[in-house]
């Protein structure tokens, strides 16, 4: 958990006040007596280490610090946080803050995202959210330039939330794949990672461990300064009796080690009459994963991540085993920061 503020970072305050600059740490960037991490402590950290490892500022004069906002509205559907709402006002007066307190150059990295929940218990349709995270990003980007000018796209980097397809069912598929779609069309979204990856103090919330891991996901994705694309499907087509689905990463494995096996590691396939083939004959080489069926797989479709997950301590929502290797050079606080599979669907 973070005890100070590490390499001098700075947050917005997070009661009535939220346009002080304050040092971070949970006393002052939480309203939970637990002292829960937010991912701004995580993000900060990573993204300071990664700044440092590559030559550039440590901060050691106090002069270079990294401010995280915080606008979050908990318990919140999206709708809410559109352009004008509370988040919107509180994010862009943060900004403004920012902007004001920099006495020398100033850069914005752009907004984290991790919200859904609620969409998901009230039944939000997919369109309904896809377009609205959509108009949020597009709004941000509008608004963020007129605060702190400068020629580069204001990027919102969102967590694909994962724990209500299991709390949820059908209505916390549909946000997962609403958050997937809208980041996969809308070139100011980019998807930074599948929350499905992140420690657990109950079903739906992250513990603290959890929180400072979303940070340094949510970090690795910003310092890009681009959109970023997760470990995710790019093709998948029929051969013989198997489906392929093709990655736009190499070396993917299944891991069951660090996410306990999961019952077919995850993936799902129906066949053209929409009836589940539950035995599967799953295999990974390079980019491509290939699934056995037993028959020839014309009008099939296929998901991954679409179940109830077990074995996962204080979490039962999706989940899968698939990962790529970019851990194995990018660690955070022992972490290896693979790039997990979000949770996808498609047809043949």
């Amino acid at each position: 958990m973070t005890t100070r503020a590490e390499y001098g970072a700075k947050v917005f305050n997070c009661d009535s006040n939220r346009d002080t600059i304050v040092a971070a740490i949970p006393a002052n960037a939480t309203d939970d007596t637990d002292g829960r991490e937010y991912p701004g402590f995580g993000a900060a950290s990573y993204i300071r280490e990664r700044m440092m490892g590559e030559g550039g500022p440590s901060n050691i004069a106090g002069d270079a610090p990294i401010l995280t906002g915080h606008a979050a509205n908990g318990g919140k559907p999206i709708t809410d946080m559109v352009d004008g709402g509370t988040y919107s006002v509180h994010a862009e007066s943060q900004l403004t803050g920012a902007e004001a307190a920099a006495t020398g150059e100033f850069i914005h990295m752009g907004q984290c995202f991790w919200q859904g929940e609620r969409d998901a218990a009230l039944a939000t349709t997919r369109a309904t959210y896809k377009a609205a995270l959509v108009g949020l990003a597009q709004d941000y980007d509008t608004e963020s330039k007129i605060i702190a000018p400068g020629d580069y796209a204001r990027n919102t980097y969102v967590c694909q939330v994962t724990s209500i397809i299991g709390t949820e069912g059908a209505p916390g598929w549909e946000i997962a794949m609403a958050q997937f779609e809208a980041c996969r069309d809308e070139p100011l979204l980019s998807l930074a990672f599948p929350a499905y990856i992140l420690a657990y103090e109950d079903s739906l919330h992250a513990s603290p461990v959890g929180s400072r891991r979303a940070g340094a996901y949510f970090g690795r994705a910003a310092v890009t300064g681009r959109k970023f694309e997760p470990l995710q499907v790019v093709d998948s087509y029929a051969d013989g009796n198997d489906i392929v689905i093709v990655y736009n990463r190499d070396d993917i494995e299944l891991d069951t080690s660090t996410i306990p096996l999961q019952t077919n590691y995850g993936f799902r396939a129906y066949n053209a009459s929409d009836v589940e083939v539950t035995s599967l004959d799953i295999s990974v080489s390079g980019n491509e994963v290939r699934i056995g069926v037993g028959a020839t797989p014309t009008g099939y479709s296929w998901s991954y991540g679409n179940i109830t997950s077990a074995g996962i301590p204080n979490y039962t929502g999706g989940a899968g085993n698939l990962r790529d290797n970019a851990g194995d050079t990018d660690v955070f606080e022992s972490w290896p920061l693979h790039n997990w599979a979000v949770c996808q669907e498609g047809d043949l």
